[in-house]
């Protein structure tokens, strides 16, 4: 424990005295028993207060090499901190030992330490993580018609028809891919036609490199990878937007939109559309939904085409074509499943308390393994010729191979309303981010888009405010050695290591800010933005996934934890963790016959598990505890696939079984992955009730008992307040009722959920709603990972002791005052590097005394001669 943590934990206990003497005087109760207590542990304080002043002492001569700035920072904090306790000690001399103390003493002594001791709040959040967006029903775009180039219009091309744009860029990812399908536009049409899925959403949220990444896209953004293609290949190409008509398909005439979106019922399709955010109008006939119209967006392309169709043997008839491969022409071929709703012992005996189940003690499988189990355990008894598998909904898309550009469109154009040469703002998903410090002064604010964020490395980091910052930060040897209150940092926005935007001002380190991410949708305006606030803690490394419907890993990413930095691993296991959620997602989509769609994009962030010590509300103390994970943001939303029962209460069940497997990968990604335990809210609820003797009580807050129960539970202020809200919501909060102690770790959790529709939100106290690490780092089995993620600004060290080539002397260690056969107050330091600069792990140095000085001081007295030798 630091000599600023000992005084913390000497104040705090001498503030508990204090309220416990106020408390007594009240009652008339004597307070002698107290008033000793107060002076022992002012003994105790002054212990520690009289080391602090001398290393307080120590670095001021230290730091009057290192400019005005630090030697400001360094007096100011000792003066302030010298002024306050000398104020604290003087009111504790003056109680006197027989308990006859004034309430206004008392008084004065709770404002100093007030003054001292900043209260340390839970941080947890306002908004359900995992949630519906329930977008309004938006019909497409009325605006005048437009003829487009393939119908006549203006055909003439210009540069801007081959230029590379930021959503379409000619790339060396994309001309190499063009080249490997020889740069032929049959070729590119029928690859993106037969291996992209189509998703849906509205606007452009991935951009042509993202979408062939994740062989996936909607009708933009798999326009945006024919435009890439087709200009990297030379052939003039336009978006085109308008509203289209499904043409009939085997269902006529309503049978080819039921199967691309395999959902059965009209009005469910209808449902669908409105909630992924797709402007769409019914077309109704005979008093029924007969068909719809949806705004769409394909392209257009000059290619030659009258003599082989788009087929390049000749360069004649080069004429305009309309495309597009995100209506799949021959469309999918679905399985035939069993309806799990359709056997009622499933339903009640498994699907109706799974989850309590789950939660009642420690589980080594997750949710969605532990759900198959059960499964296939009742049909064991009750259906012995099914298993899990006969229940899950399968489709498979038909490809459609013509060697050959078709000569007209696979819908109805009803009302063509735009022509672009690149796709507009107002199409594009974005993403804002925005610091503000305590009293709301902007740090940084900017605007990026969604496709240039979406599973690249994203960070917040931190740099020196100033040059005399970095200079005092290269004096104690690196960042993680050097005094909080010393330095000031400016946050920094990173995107594939590149600085994207940087704090106007810094902040101390350990000190707080806010930092919003906006994520801003496509055609609703303020009603599509999701906002997600974190409180931020200057100089943690803090990694952000943000993932644009499926998580890719990075191509070139080395299974060696040894090889990668702490941003690298924070960001790679942010993917992870996604990925893993959508997988299980998408599995419990097919066992519940839903079709889902994400409206936006899912957002992750990771980071240091922090304990910063105060004083004077001044960061003295920087402490790496472990690390944390926090899904901010998720939305999804489902629909009934075929007509099915009971369809409120499978996507209830969707959502409780998805956030809950959510929660419980909270803790799993890094017992999985970094072998070291972890804890999360829905891991917690298993710890409160396995072997509990007596178990812990779970307590259900709603509106009912808010009143009643909230009072009597011991948490912080700003969790009941959280609590509270939540239940003004109308949501139900359900937690244990006491904290709960695993491993290394103490503290509390609750999930807040909507009890009609199963949107929760996964609380655990302390930092995040989220989880995080369980064991003191020390005990960490892989402890590459913890030297790197406990200082990720440092260097990647060379482990040969042998390759030290160059030793430099850390200067605020040099030149310190010393007494004979006493150690120094602060131990000599140095920087051992090999002949690259890289630092030496494990370097054997040697300090010799080669020679030394000092000062003699001789008292004469008055009158007494001076002996020989003086």
């Amino acid at each position: 424990m630091s000599f600023e943590e000992e005084l913390r934990e000497g104040l705090e206990q001498s503030q508990a005295v204090i309220e416990r003497t106020e408390e007594r005087l009240r009652g008339g109760a004597e307070v002698r028993a107290e008033i000793k207590e107060l002076k022992r542990l002012s003994g105790d304080i002054e212990v520690t207060h009289l080391l602090l002043e001398e290393r307080f002492r120590l670095r001021e001569q230290r730091v009057e090499e290192l400019g005005a700035k630090a030697v400001e920072r360094q007096r100011g904090m000792a003066r302030d901190y010298r002024e306050t306790l000398e104020e604290y000690f003087a009111l504790i001399k003056s109680l006197s030992p027989d308990g006859d103390v004034s309430e206004i003493v008392l008084g004065a002594l709770k404002d100093i330490l007030d003054r001292m001791l900043r209260e340390k709040k839970p941080l947890v959040f306002g908004s359900l993580p995992y949630k519906h967006l329930n977008y309004p029903a938006r019909q497409p775009d009325s605006e005048p018609s437009i003829t487009p180039a393939y119908k006549g219009g203006d055909k003439e091309v210009s540069p801007e028809d081959l230029k590379s744009t930021p959503e379409a860029p000619i790339s060396e990812e994309i001309a190499a891919f063009a080249e490997s399908l020889n740069w032929n536009p049959v070729l590119i049409y029928e690859y993106v036609k037969n291996n992209i899925e189509t998703e849906w959403y509205w606007g452009c949220m991935k951009g042509a490199e993202e979408t062939l990444r994740q062989g996936s896209g909607n009708d933009c953004d798999q326009a945006t990878v024919l435009v890439a293609l087709l200009r990297a290949s030379g052939f003039p190409t336009r978006y085109v937007r308008g509203t289209i008509e499904f043409f009939a398909g085997r269902d006529a005439p309503i049978g080819k939109v039921k199967n691309l979106t395999g959902i059965e019922e009209p009005v469910k399709i209808a449902e669908f559309f409105q909630k992924a955010g797709i402007p769409y109008k019914p077309v109704i006939k005979g008093g029924k939904i007969a068909n719809f119209r949806i705004e769409h967006i394909w392209v257009e392309s000059r290619i030659p085409y009258a003599n082989y169709r788009g087929a390049i043997i000749d360069e004649h008839g080069k004429t305009w074509l309309g495309l597009d491969t995100s209506i799949k022409v021959l469309g999918y071929e679905y399985n035939n499943p069993m309806d799990i709703f359709s056997y009622p012992e499933l339903v009640s005996g498994t699907l109706a308390n799974i989850r309590d189940k789950y939660l009642s003690a420690v589980q080594t499988e997750t949710p969605l393994e532990y759900l198959r189990s059960h499964i296939n355990t009742e049909l064991g008894t009750g259906s012995p010729q099914l298993e899990y598998n006969d229940f899950l909904k399968t489709r498979t898309l038909i490809p459609e191979v013509m060697n050959i550009l078709p000569a007209s469109m696979q819908f109805e154009e009803i009302n063509i309303t735009h022509e672009y040469t690149e796709i507009p703002e107002e199409l594009i998903h974005k993403v804002r981010f925005k610091a503000t410090d305590a009293n709301e002064t902007e740090l940084l604010d900017v605007e990026l888009k969604t496709y240039e964020l979406s599973n690249k490395p994203v960070a917040i980091s931190y740099e020196p405010e100033t040059v005399e910052d970095q200079e005092i930060i290269n004096s104690y040897g690196a960042l993680d050695n050097t005094p909080a209150y010393l330095i000031r940092l400016r946050p920094v926005l990173k995107v594939e290591g590149e600085r994207v935007a940087v704090g106007k001002e810094g902040l101390p380190m350990g000190g707080e800010y806010e930092l919003t991410i906006e994520l801003q949708g496509v055609g609703y305006g303020s009603a599509d933005s999701e906002k997600i606030t974190n409180t931020m803690i200057v100089g943690n490394l803090t990694a952000i996934g943000i993932v644009a419907q499926k998580a890719v890993q990075p191509e070139t990413r080395n299974p060696e934890p040894a090889t990668r930095n702490a941003e690298q691993l924070l960001y790679e296991e942010a993917i992870n963790y996604i990925e893993r959620w959508n997988k299980a997602e998408e599995k419990l989509a097919s066992l519940m016959h839903l079709t889902i769609t994400r409206p936006l994009p899912t957002v992750v962030s990771i980071g240091g598990v922090i304990d910063v010590t105060y004083l004077l509300d001044t960061p003295h103390d920087f402490e790496w505890k472990g690390v944390y994970v926090d899904a901010d943001m998720r939305a999804v939303e489902t629909v009934a696939g075929y007509g099915l029962r009971d369809e409120g209460e499978r996507q209830k069940i969707f959502m409780q079984l998805s956030s809950l497997q959510g929660s419980i990968l909270e803790n799993r990604i890094f017992e999985d992955d970094f072998e070291v335990e972890g804890i999360s809210t829905a891991k917690l609820f298993q710890l409160a009730t396995r072997n509990s003797q007596p178990a812990t009580e779970m307590l259900t807050i709603d509106r009912t008992n808010i009143e009643s129960i909230l009072p009597t539970v011991n948490i912080a202020d700003n969790i009941k307040e959280d609590i509270r809200n939540a239940v003004n919501q109308n949501l139900t909060v359900t937690m244990p009722e006491a904290d709960i102690t695993y491993e290394d770790w103490n503290g509390i959790g609750y999930i807040k959920e909507n009890p009609e529709t199963g949107e929760a939100g996964y609380m655990l106290s302390g930092m995040i709603a989220g989880g995080m690490t369980a064991v003191t780092p020390q005990e960490w089995v892989n402890q590459y990972l913890r030297k790197t993620l406990k200082k990720p600004y440092s260097e990647k060290s060379n482990e040969d002791p042998l390759a030290a080539a160059r030793i430099i002397k850390i200067p605020v260690t040099d030149r310190q005052t010393a007494t004979v056969a006493t150690p120094v107050k602060e131990p000599l330091a140095v920087f051992v590097m090999d002949s690259k600069g890289k630092p030496v792990e494990g370097a054997e140095v040697t300090f010799r005394v080669l020679a030394g000085g000092g000062i003699l001081a001789v008292r004469l007295r008055i009158g007494q001669p001076r002996g020989p030798g003086v």
